[in-house]
């Protein structure tokens, strides 16, 4: 049996992040929960305006793992399929009532779809908060510009490397140049602006072996691009030459611990530090993972890909139906999703919570 209990502190701090009918769409959401019933439609959904069509080839990533041919034609097949603005438009028409948040994001970078700027158009439109994920180096002035202008909540640039060589290592391209002006250029706007607050604007840092000796060279560009947090993960390894050694760990923490005070941006830093080797024993060994004993997706998120077909998270592989045959609110209330949500809550994880070592620990997007 789940507990259900909202601290003051915590009411205060959701009123303040989602304003008070936010607030008051979330307690429902979270109360009708509790008893099993879908009352409202997801707090967030995450939209991949790609899936596998991305302008960087970073070895970490899962697409460089499949076979050449696969991914040639499987880039074709999207480009011939993925959704365009009016299925966006379309998609967001039918929503339930309770959508908060849109996250951007993609299999590939979701800034190669032609259509997204005007995605984030309908977003902002529609009075929900906006997030973007972004590898940056698409993110050219006239994007960031009109990013500011709509008032775009909150983009996050994926940077692994403070210095050009390691940068094209790391991301496979030599665009180290053109990330850093994208960006340069991103926060003189919304100082202009005076949106510095309302347009948050951070990083993403995956620490692994190729970038261990400029961990200062990346505080530093962090620094010089001006934005307003970073947050460092480890390196998932898929494969035995990408993880790190107790050594290695070693060496980030001590270094870290010593570069952190001294810059102005703030960081997850602390609480990233404090469990630096449990996480890495996740990365090492399958015996390590513990999944959460109860997980949300269901009732708050749901994940919509390229070609519009919908799954309750990104590691899933259960489609719950496609946007361009059914209205969201269609899928959202179909038999599907309740025999998933069913499933559950009675704790039934699927293989591909434990395959990818998910650690959502949270219930409800407290």
């Amino acid at each position: 049996m789940f507990e259900f209990v909202t601290k003051p502190k915590m009411m205060l701090e959701g009123i303040q992040r989602l304003g008070l009918k936010g607030a008051v769409t979330h307690g429902v959401r979270h109360a009708s929960t509790a008893a099993g019933v879908t009352l409202l439609g997801p707090f967030q959904i995450r939209i991949n305006p790609t899936d596998v069509i991305c302008n960087h080839a970073c070895p970490m990533c899962y697409l460089q793992y499949l076979p050449p041919e696969d991914l040639r034609s499987e880039k074709i097949r999207e480009r011939n399929q993925w959704m365009l603005l009016d299925d966006y438009k379309q998609l967001f028409d039918g929503m339930p009532p309770g959508l908060t948040e849109v996250n951007i994001v993609g299999g590939g970078e979701p800034l190669a779809h032609p259509d997204v700027v005007g995605i984030m158009e309908e977003v902002k439109s529609r009075n929900l908060r906006g997030y973007l994920m972004t590898n940056g180096t698409l993110m050219k002035p006239k994007i960031s510009e009109r990013m500011v202008q709509i008032g775009w909540n909150r983009t996050r640039c994926s940077v692994h490397s403070g210095d050009a060589e390691t940068f094209k290592a790391i991301h496979g391209v030599n665009k180290f140049d053109t990330l850093k002006e994208n960006m340069k250029a991103f926060h003189k706007f919304r100082v202009e602006a005076n949106k510095q607050k309302s347009c948050v604007f951070s990083i993403v840092n995956v620490l692994q072996k190729e970038n261990l000796h400029n961990i200062e060279a990346m505080f530093d560009f962090a620094e010089e691009v001006g934005v307003d947090y970073v947050e460092f993960e480890l390196i998932v390894p898929l494969s035995i030459d990408k993880m790190l050694t107790i050594e290695e760990l070693t060496h980030i923490k001590a270094t870290m611990a010593e570069l952190v005070p001294k810059y102005s941006f703030a960081s997850n830093a602390e609480r990233f530090l404090a469990k630096i080797f449990k996480e890495a024993e996740i990365g090492r060994d399958n015996t390590f993972y513990r999944p959460a004993n109860r997980c949300s997706v269901g009732y708050d998120s749901a994940f919509i890909k390229a070609m519009g077909e919908v799954v309750p998270c990104c590691f899933s592989d259960e489609v719950m139906g496609n946007v361009k045959n059914q209205t969201f609110e269609e899928i959202w209330y179909g038999d599907k999703y309740r025999k998933f949500r069913k499933r559950l809550m009675a704790g039934n994880f699927a293989k591909y919570c434990s395959d990818n070592r998910c650690k959502y620990e949270t219930f409800l997007h407290n």
